[in-house]
């Protein structure tokens, strides 16, 4: 799994990019890099583009789900984008549609944070 973290033009949002698989193995490195910025006060939104995400086991959703807690707890904001098809019935099968931001594209959710 790669992970990149990339500097937004839209101040206090952070990309997160993900890559590969997000599994057992891989959702440590995931969280490691992800906690502080839910812990950053200039972070005011998280942007998960999964478009090259190709698999996520319950262990990443864990991860996605304590993130969007984190992020809810301290008032920022949490967008999901570019899923795959078979990341996005991953997410319809276990309900996390139903309580998550998901956005088809990077454009939308710059659109729904008014950039």
């Amino acid at each position: 799994m790669e992970i990149h973290l990339n500097d937004s033009s839209m101040s206090g949002t952070e990309i997160i990019s993900i890559n590969g698989r997000l599994d057992a193995l891989s959702s440590s490195a995931l969280e490691e890099k992800i906690n502080p910025l839910t812990e950053n006060d200039s972070t005011s939104s998280l942007i998960f583009d999964l478009a090259g995400l190709e698999y996520i086991s319950s262990a990443g959703l864990r991860v996605i789900l304590k993130t969007a807690k984190n992020c809810k707890n301290t008032s920022k904001k949490m967008f999901l984008c570019g899923l795959s098809k078979t990341v996005s019935d991953v997410f319809k099968i276990s309900g996390f549609d139903l309580i998550l931001d998901i956005k088809p594209d990077l454009n939308s959710v710059k659109e729904a944070l008014g950039n």
